[in-house]
């Protein structure tokens, strides 16, 4: 129940953030009621040579005084927005930390003294010709893992409650040059809050270049490496996402709620978390694509090795960026954009966060 009410109120501090971002700060105060819109008109300017009359001159300075207070409200409320989109920025992180940690993806709750039964499903076959891999769990960890076999195994491991034993089924389905493994379950509702749910669908696949590799998780984390092919798709509803050593010519990595790691990827890469924090590491290999990340209420932080040709574009609504990158030169820098260019740019790097942070380091 504690998980639910947290995922719901990282929903509802997504809405007030919407909310507050579409308002412009100069109409801010006049929105919210507490003071009017300044609408009046300049004025007008005396008659040259004339002397103000009295009451003139104290209209006069009756409006440079509400202008004077109209102009500092307007900062003291973009200050306060700013301000207000570092705190949002640090509650979203350790939300998405939680879930991360807390293994929210696979709705597991403690075992406690409920009845389980144990989950254990194989299915095995020839890699010869099949060039294309898709692989989808319903509520599982999957991991990919790259061997020396010829063969392709899927397992399904772990237990689960008594009375949701019969509901999970493994699948294998070859359809041409495609492989489609699938670990479902029937009847996804949960009727009974008392679920336990802890399953690993392990895929083992040999060691050569795929055309295509992609994994899709309703709840779950995914943690693959090694993999080479020329695209690699990995997408998860709620759960984490790790790939390392991977190499494909695109690379896309997303997630709804989780965090997102990527270490020593090689190709272009598509990167986008909702709610979670985007960590890549790229300081063991050169870049050899162009790198594109946004997030919504997470930061992203990417680390590169020293002497990369990149060009920079970092935008965001409320959340700001730094950059120690050793040759870089800004053209623009400001608290939520960042341009500029390492080298010639051969890559380019675009990333944009709603409330979170921004870093790009060696």
């Amino acid at each position: 129940m504690r998980k639910i009410v947290i995922f719901a109120l990282a929903l509802l501090t997504i809405g007030l953030i919407g909310t507050m971002i579409t308002m412009p700060k100069s109409n801010t105060l006049a929105a919210i009621g507490l003071f009017q819109e300044n609408k009046q008109t300049p004025a007008p300017k005396p008659e040259q040579d004339r002397p103000l009359d009295p009451e003139e001159r104290l209209d006069q300075a009756l409006q440079g005084l509400e202008n004077s207070i109209l102009d500092s409200t307007t900062g003291m409320v973009s200050g306060i927005l700013d301000s207000t989109s570092d705190i949002v920025s640090d509650t979203m992180s350790d939300i998405s930390g939680y879930l991360s940690n807390e293994d929210f993806g696979n709705f597991s709750v403690k075992k406690g003294n409920a009845e389980t039964k144990e989950i254990d499903q194989i299915s095995q076959l020839d890699a010869k010709g099949i060039s294309n891999l898709n692989i989808s769990a319903a509520i599982a960890k999957v991991e990919i893992k790259v061997t020396d076999s010829n063969q392709i195994t899927a397992h399904l491991k772990g237990e689960v409650s008594s009375h949701l034993a019969d509901r999970f089924t493994l699948k294998a389905d070859p359809q041409g040059d495609t492989l489609n493994i699938k670990a479902d379950m029937k009847k996804k509702s949960l009727t009974t809050a008392h679920n336990y749910i802890n399953l690993t669908l392990t895929v083992q696949i040999p060691d050569q270049s795929w055309s295509l590799v992609s994994a899709d998780v309703i709840n779950g984390s995914i943690h693959a490496e090694q993999i080479a092919a020329k695209t690699i798709d990995i997408q998860a509803t709620t759960g984490k996402i790790k790939l390392e050593q991977a190499q494909a010519d695109k690379i896309k990595l997303s997630t709804m709620v989780g965090e997102i790691q990527g270490r020593s990827l090689s190709g272009e890469l598509q990167i986008e978390a909702t709610t979670g924090i985007i960590k890549i590491d790229q300081q063991d290999i050169d870049l050899a694509g162009s790198i594109q990340a946004t997030s919504t209420t997470g930061s992203i932080d990417i680390a590169l090795r020293p002497g990369q040709s990149v060009s920079l574009l970092y935008t965001s609504n409320l959340g700001n960026g730094t950059v120690n990158l050793e040759g870089m030169t800004l053209s623009e820098s400001s608290k939520h954009k960042l341009v500029g260019t390492s080298g010639v740019g051969k890559y380019s790097i675009k990333a944009h966060t709603t409330t979170g942070s921004f870093k790009l380091h060696e």
